[in-house]
């Protein structure tokens, strides 16, 4: 069968079902003359639609009698009509679904609301004028529907009567959603799904499988009627093969496309406003606003452009000195690696080795060292340890005066300057590595603000470009949908639920499932896309528990939460 029916459950069903119906027994003679009726089944195997089960009816001649091919045309007929309802009822509920959420949106914000008085006032006051006797509720005749009069006395005021109104529109679609809710629950539970056609050794004469056609009919039927009992139709009993045809001709040409119509006009009833109606306040305000706009614009020419020049210059004076520069630097750096602050090894060597002679010149001239001596002094130097320098400037301090004319006070001094500018140059060696090492680092936090603001206001245009294109928008809509629908289905699994569930319960579920179905189609990730309709195959298998299905929706809500984005649903 078609993947066009209300849950993928309902869908397979009906394909093993028609294969059942491939492999029943066929005489000769049957085969010999049933030319036209096998192409009627291979159109009917490929077109689920109305008119093609009409034109497979009326294509059939009770006068020549009937065989095997032309009972197995009207169970599959019958199969079609079914999935045909199942694929109405769908389509109908995920419209309802976005109605009803347009009207809580509405319901739900109050500037909302306030854009929906002012998008709407012009057909109000139409039917304000046209009215024999008009009042306020003339502006709001929808809202008078169930408002008795002490509590129209208490909502006159015009916002009472806007929020009852759209508070109706909410009521009136969750009632007609529990309808076709039952309906899809009864079309899941029918007892034909499960037991198909016929004996169980697949041994079907005529008259076992008409008995089974019209237990079929009679449920489709009784479908149909709980959704609007005033058109209820009562079919024959009888397993005829006149009775059954005539019974699928009403059905195709009169019941079915009248509970239609019934329920397109109910919701036609609660649809949104036209396009025209949602956005004249733009049309009649916005050629004003641009008008002025534009004029402003023209008399400031001068001032416009120095502000369109300004603007340019600091975007790409931000982009030149805050984006590509600190990044060219950054590319250079790891290229060629770090500069530093100039420090280099060779000038400290030689700063070290001039120190160490400076001492050696004044051990050998002061202290009157040896070789030996003079050796592990310079050693020592090297090392830091200035201790023999350190002595004479002590003893020279004794006589500072004396020292400094006719001793050796100034020199011990000019060595220790020596010895500053050294340790001087060490630190700078060492702080050079470290910034050496570091530079990657600096350049990188050098650059992170203006990447940060460079990357909301890319955020923030695409942002807005998707929601001018509408791919942002749908991708927002899908997550919602899939956020709402297993939400939904995760208070239907209630721990006390029956099992079997109620066939209203049962609707709901499948009604869940499928809209989460059709909005997979949206993911990307075919792996994702392929679990998470096993999770949905899962919830709308009738042989599992309550209890199991509930550890299903445990496990979505576990695995898919996250990539599907439902706790960003959520904030």
């Amino acid at each position: 069968m078609t993947s066009r029916t209300c849950s993928s459950h309902l869908s397979d069903r009906l394909g093993s079902l028609s294969l059942q119906l491939d492999s029943f027994p066929i005489s000769e003679k049957a085969l010999k003359s049933g030319d036209k009726i096998s192409k009627l089944l291979n159109m009917l195997v490929k077109d689920h639609s109305l008119e093609a089960a009409s034109k497979a009816l009326d294509s059939l001649d009770i006068k020549q009698g009937e065989s095997e091919l032309e009972w197995l045309l009207l169970a599959r007929v019958t199969l079609v009509l079914y999935d045909n309802v199942g694929e109405t009822l769908l389509h109908h509920s995920v419209r309802l679904n976005d109605l009803s959420n347009f009207w809580e949106r509405m319901l739900e914000s109050r500037f909302k609301s306030y854009n929906y008085l002012l998008q709407t006032l012009p057909n109000r006051a139409f039917n304000y004028a046209k009215n024999a006797q008009p009042s306020m509720f003339s502006l709001f005749p929808y809202s008078q529907a169930g408002l008795s009069l002490n509590l129209r006395t208490l909502t006159s005021r015009p916002l009472n009567l806007l929020k009852f109104e759209l508070q109706s529109h909410v009521d009136d679609l969750g009632a007609l959603k529990d309808e076709i809710a039952n309906s899809v629950g009864m079309l899941a539970s029918f007892d034909g799904l499960k037991y198909g056609f016929g004996p169980g050794n697949g041994g079907v004469s005529g008259r076992s499988l008409g008995g089974d056609l019209n237990s079929w009919i009679k449920h489709l039927t009784s479908v149909l009627s709980s959704l609007d009992k005033e058109k209820s139709v009562k079919v024959s009993e009888s397993t005829s093969f006149k009775a059954i045809l005539d019974n699928l001709k009403t059905l195709v040409n009169s019941v079915i496309p009248s509970h239609t119509t019934s329920i397109q006009q109910r919701v036609q009833d609660h649809k949104r406003p036209s396009t025209l109606i949602r956005n004249w306040p733009k049309f009649v305000v916005g050629p004003p606003l641009l008008l002025i706009a534009a004029r402003v614009v023209l008399r400031s020419q001068d001032a416009v452009k120095a502000y369109l020049r300004d603007a340019s210059e600091t975007v790409k004076g931000f982009i030149q000195s805050w984006v590509v520069e600190p990044a060219s630097h950054i590319i250079s750096t790891i290229r060629f690696g770090g500069h530093g602050l100039g420090v280099t090894e060779a000038g400290l060597e030689s700063d070290i080795a001039s120190l160490e002679r400076m001492v050696k010149e004044l051990g050998k001239d002061n202290l009157k060292l040896s070789d030996a001596q003079l050796l592990e002094l310079g050693e020592n130097v090297r090392k830091g340890d200035l201790s023999a320098v350190l002595q004479v400037y002590e003893n020279e301090m004794k006589t500072p005066f004396k020292s400094a004319l006719f001793g050796q006070l100034v020199r011990a001094l000019l060595i220790q300057i020596q010895k500053v500018k050294c340790d001087v140059d060490t630190t700078m060696t060492k702080l050079d590595a470290l910034l050496k090492s570091q530079e990657l680092t600096f350049g990188f936090v050098g650059v992170a603000p203006s990447l940060a603001i460079v990357y909301f206001v890319g955020s923030w245009l695409s942002r807005g470009l998707g929601l001018v294109i509408g791919k942002k928008e749908l991708s927002l809509r899908r997550r919602l949908e899939l956020f709402e629908c297993i939400r939904r289905i995760d208070c239907l699994l209630v721990p006390s639920s029956q099992s079997p569930l109620p066939q209203q319960t049962l609707g709901h579920l499948l009604l869940a499932t499928s809209i989460m179905r059709k909005s997979t189609s949206d993911i990307n990730d075919k792996r994702l896309r392929r679990g998470l309709c096993e999770d949905l195959a899962s919830l709308e298998a009738p042989q599992l528990q309550v209890i199991d299905k509930r550890a299903v929706v445990e496990r979505m809500w576990r695995c898919w939460g996250g990539k599907l984005g439902w706790n960003q649903a959520i904030g």
